[in-house]
């Protein structure tokens, strides 16, 4: 193990990533936010608590640039759809955390995938010349570590 400090080749970075939700194009996603894996549990009788073996739902952000005109259209679509109550509602996905030169760590599933709201940001004409950001909240039924 490397040093505090140093620097490790084989770790993942927090700025490589990969997101793939399957049956949607690829989406140059610009930031991931956390995922949370709770066991729901139940308090018993005694005032301790047991865990269900059940997993609680979830849900995260993601960023896109807006100006990325089909995957923006692409997840207005599976908005829309989800609206629409349809059958391709919920979908698939695979979280890759990456190294440095692309390869893969390690790879995170999400079951039951779905975008539950989208939000454009506040705009200031006198304010950051940056480019507009979309955030997307997704929800997640399950989430599970895949052997890579």
């Amino acid at each position: 193990m490397p040093a505090k400090g140093t620097y490790d080749p084989g770790a993942a970075i927090a700025s490589r990533f990969r997101l793939e939700v399957i049956g949607l194009p690829p989406i140059n996603f610009s930031r991931v936010g956390e995922i949370t894996r709770t066991l729901l549990t139940v308090d018993l009788p005694d005032r301790t608590r047991q865990t269900s073996g059940e997993v609680e739902a979830g849900e995260l952000e993601v960023d896109m640039l807006l100006h990325q005109r089909v995957e923006h259209l692409a997840m207005s679509a599976w908005f829309a759809d989800n609206i629409s109550g349809g059958l391709t509602g919920k979908k698939p996905a695979i979280l890759y955390f990456l190294r440095a030169d692309g390869t893969v760590v390690r790879a995170l599933a999400l079951q039951g995938l779905q975008p539950t709201a989208e939000k454009t940001p506040e705009l200031d004409a006198g304010g950051d010349p940056s480019a507009i950001m979309c955030t997307w909240t997704l929800s997640y039924d399950d989430v599970t570590w895949l052997p890579v």
